[in-house]
């Protein structure tokens, strides 16, 4: 018993006098990447866009493989070089530690920056960091910028359609003096926001230019699919899907300015409406 404890005391005269080796750096996790922003006409949409009613821009990134992820941190900057308009400047805007947004219904690897203001370019960076305090190199800059939002108005409520006419009148108004690009999108509602592909029943993309109050009307009459336009800036309309009586759907209009640049728009609140076909 003597003899472990000197070999104990030994062991510790040998760390103080010598010191101990330095614990290895822990690797840093892999530089996160955000995910590709989907073409304005995908019927769910994915990537950095503008949410529903709301001015605020949501970024979307790739998990981490790493199994001692503990959360990201979001930087932001709206400042660029003057010379070379590189994005400079980035502070911390947001620490996400894995599980914090659980309360709000969102996961680890979205955020919801509901600071912005309309028609300012925003620059994004996450980084990564391990529960032993390692941080991965930030991901690559992603942009966004929204514009003025737009207003539904109809339909909203009760329809009453005939079965020899199940015409419906879209109507929205734009800000004064915009002109661009819209796509009008319509989802069956299933009890909650957030609509998978199935859900989709039509898209109206249009290219013309947008006046104080704009109106569509669209025939679901029969279900059809028109060819994919060759360009973006092709006008048309893809409807997937009767409607079907007693169903409840909600549809909101996204708006673009004339070059129907990606990185830069805004999107309706979601209206509801119900058809009853007699």
């Amino acid at each position: 018993m003597h003899r472990i404890i000197s070999l104990l005391s030994y062991s510790l005269l040998c760390l103080v006098w010598w010191g101990c080796p330095p614990d290895p750096e822990p690797p840093a996790p892999q530089r996160p990447r955000f995910v590709p922003r989907s073409s304005d006409t995908a019927r769910i949409e994915q990537g950095i866009r503008p949410v529903p009613g709301q001015n605020a821009i949501r970024l979307e990134w790739f998990r981490n493989p790493e199994r001692d992820i503990a959360g990201y941190r979001i930087f932001r900057t709206a400042e660029v070089a003057r010379d070379t308009a590189v994005p400079i400047n980035f502070r911390l805007l947001r620490e996400i530690p894995l599980g914090s947004q659980e309360p709000l219904g969102l996961p680890d690897t979205v955020f919801i920056d509901a600071t912005v203001q309309p028609d300012v370019e925003y620059f994004y960076q996450v980084e990564a960091y391990t529960r032993r305090g390692a941080r991965s190199e930030r991901s690559l800059p992603e942009r966004y910028r929204l514009a003025q939002r737009v207003n539904p108005l109809s339909p909203i409520g009760i329809l009453r359609l005939s079965r020899r006419d199940t015409t419906i009148r879209f109507e929205w108004r734009k800000p004064p003096l915009v002109s661009g690009f819209y796509v009008l999108k319509i989802y069956e509602f299933r009890g909650f926001d957030t609509f998978f592909e199935e859900d989709c029943v039509a898209i109206l993309y249009d290219g013309s230019s947008f006046f104080d109050r704009d109106t569509v009307s669209i025939n679901f009459g029969q279900a059809y699919q028109a060819p994919s336009p060759a360009r973006r800036f092709t006008n048309g309309l893809r409807v997937f899907k009767r409607l079907e009586n007693g169903v409840e759907y909600r549809w909101q209009v996204q708006a673009f300015p004339e070059d129907i640049n990606r990185a830069y728009g805004a999107v309706s609140e979601l209206l509801g409406f119900r058809v009853l076909i007699n």
